[in-house]
């Protein structure tokens, strides 16, 4: 039986192991100059990941113990951030492969590596709030200040927007300012 505790745990195993592999990744894909971790964080983060392994091990049976040393195994060797940034890609990219598939085993990633994927959460939600204010603000300036030429376009278009409310209106421009956020993110992280 598994207490809350180990739980707990487990969890943390994978947080950890998502942000190693994401580090891993990073120095697979020779971009380690845009994210640089600093040698502390990755030391802390190392050592975490040895704590929680070693936590783990002492409460599961035999299996679990193994497969905690086997986890400890893949990322002892990589004492250093130098470490690995000079390592060979073909190597990095075996590493990652395995990386991967333990990170399967574990579980997957949980919402919170999933998310620190794609930024930090309170910036998505700041830029879904700033695109929702200005969409609520100016979505009724914007029907007015529009060009001659757009104004014959948009009367087409006035009779089904006409029965709509000015929160729908609103809601609909900020859903658009709020998806162009998310492209221009998307975009960016790309980059």
């Amino acid at each position: 039986m598994t207490g809350p505790s180990d739980v707990t745990q487990r969890t943390a195993l994978r947080e950890l192991w998502y942000r190693w592999l994401a580090v891993v990744e990073m120095f697979a894909r020779r971009r380690h100059g845009q994210d640089r971790l600093a040698e502390q964080e990755y030391q802390a983060l190392r050592e975490d990941l040895f704590r929680v392994c070693r936590s783990l091990a002492e409460t599961a049976g035999a299996a679990g113990r193994d497969r905690n040393e086997a986890l400890e195994g893949l990322v002892r060797p990589w004492l250093t951030l130098r470490t690995l940034e000079r390592a060979d890609q073909e190597i990095l990219f075996d590493l990652r492969e395995r990386c991967r598939q333990v990170g399967r085993d574990l579980g997957g990633p949980t919402w919170r590596s999933r998310l620190r994927g794609w930024g930090s959460p309170w910036l998505w939600l700041g830029g879904a709030a700033v695109g929702t204010a200005v969409g609520l603000a100016t979505v009724n300036r914007l029907w007015l200040s529009l060009p001659q030429w757009l104004r014959e376009q948009a009367l087409a278009l006035r009779g089904v927007i006409g029965q709509t409310s000015a929160a729908q209106r609103g809601f609909v421009a900020a859903l658009l300012i709020v998806l162009v956020t998310i492209w221009l993110a998307v975009r960016a992280m790309r980059a």
